[in-house]
């Protein structure tokens, strides 16, 4: 036991020091820091600890915020002690700091845009992180894939203290283009094999049993439908809504079936001429699109009784229309950066907004949406 000492207590000498180095070295990047940087000292700083997919998380357009100056944004490291938030991607995790370096006042925000199955599973301690930013609607910033939300026409009266103008107006369809479409369901899948896309088959083979389904993509049947819109072509949006608006109903399915998950392709494809079927109606409740727009699957008991509305409505162009009806009633408007919402909370003087009050998160899903384990027409719950 004896001879073990002395190289132990050399080992925890050194480590000892090292430490003592590596704090010195990270307070003395604090004080370069605060000498060089006097014009932020006036300003909440965000960091963002790792990159987005690889990229600058900071796709922030700084113009549109109306708190312009207010905060300021980096991805400098040597920010570590001073940043009032400190953004962790989910899908980027490694060398994360050490909780020696972060001071009481700072907000450790797990920030994600994937649904709980494909984030990957992290172990911290309890109070690692205080504060979700995320698509659920439980998280303390909530994101959207759309970039824009859908708001009732009257909150543009001229009583809306809102600023914000329309970005896009979507007329309703003209007779010509009902008559005229295709008595078929567009669909596009490319990643059968992964996660969530079983369950989408499951229903979409049921539907195609009763009703014609085209499938496009890698997953589809079909060869000439296979290598359709081959990644990369810059002009794939103006196909994909080019072959849905020769159909009269398209798949807006997600990859996973969770509370408000809710991607780009839905935000982009609600203003195409062709009615969007989704999955479950209470997913789409709770994000800010309008669900009159929608046929949901779970609103049907059995795939015939789904199939039969669908035949009901193409031959009933009144009823058909009745999906469009929605763009009477709502407008398009471009959406705040969602760094824009986390600036405006930090900086307001009222503890309930600006997250000051204690919060901590004892796992990093406690804040995350619930996803169906059961697939619609088997069980219509959890």
């Amino acid at each position: 036991m004896k001879k073990w000492r002395k190289p132990f207590l050399l080992l925890l000498l050194i480590c000892f020091v090292f430490l003592i180095v590596d704090n010195d070295n990270y307070w003395t990047s604090e004080q370069v820091l605060t000498e060089e940087t006097t014009a932020y000292r006036h300003q909440k700083i965000i960091l963002a600890w790792n990159a987005f997919f690889g990229a600058d998380p900071f796709f922030l357009r700084r113009d549109q915020c109306s708190l312009n100056g207010t905060c300021f944004l980096t991805t400098d490291r040597r920010f570590i002690r001073l940043a009032d938030v400190v953004a962790f991607h989910s899908r980027d995790m490694n060398d994360l700091p050490h909780p020696m370096y972060r001071k009481q006042h700072q907000i450790y925000l797990f920030w994600t845009m994937e649904a709980r199955e494909n984030v990957g599973y992290f172990k911290f301690s309890r109070d690692y992180f205080n504060r979700t930013m995320s698509f659920s609607t439980h998280s303390d910033i909530r994101l959207t894939y759309g970039g824009i939300e859908f708001v009732k026409k009257p909150a543009f009266d001229g009583t809306s203290s809102r600023t914000l103008q329309p970005t896009k107006n979507y007329p309703l369809p003209s007779f010509d283009s009902f008559v005229n479409k295709t008595k078929s369901i567009f669909g596009l899948v490319s990643n059968c094999p992964y996660l969530g896309d079983d369950r989408r088959w499951e229903i979409i083979e049921k539907i195609q049993k009763e009703y014609p389904v085209d499938m496009f993509g890698s997953c589809g049947r079909k060869r000439q439908f296979k290598n359709f819109c081959a990644k990369g072509r810059p002009d794939c949006d103006e196909v994909v809504k080019k072959e849905i608006e020769k159909r009269l109903f398209h798949f807006v399915f997600e990859n996973s079936d969770c509370f408000g998950y809710v991607t780009e392709k839905t935000y982009r494809r609600i203003g195409y001429d062709s009615i969007p079927i989704g999955l479950r109606r209470a997913v789409y409740e709770e994000v800010d699109l309008p669900t009159s727009a929608f046929i949901f699957v779970d609103d049907f008991s059995k795939p015939k009784d789904f199939v039969a509305h669908l035949r009901y409505l193409e031959s009933n162009e009144t009823a058909y229309k009745e999906y469009f009806r929605w763009r009477d009633e709502y407008i398009a408007v471009e959406k705040a950066e969602n760094w824009c919402e986390l600036c405006e909370r930090i900086s307001s003087p009222d503890p309930k907004i600006n997250f000051k009050e204690r919060k901590m998160i004892s796992k990093i899903y406690d804040e995350y949406a619930w996803c169906f384990q059961r697939p619609v027409w088997d069980f219509p719950y959890f």
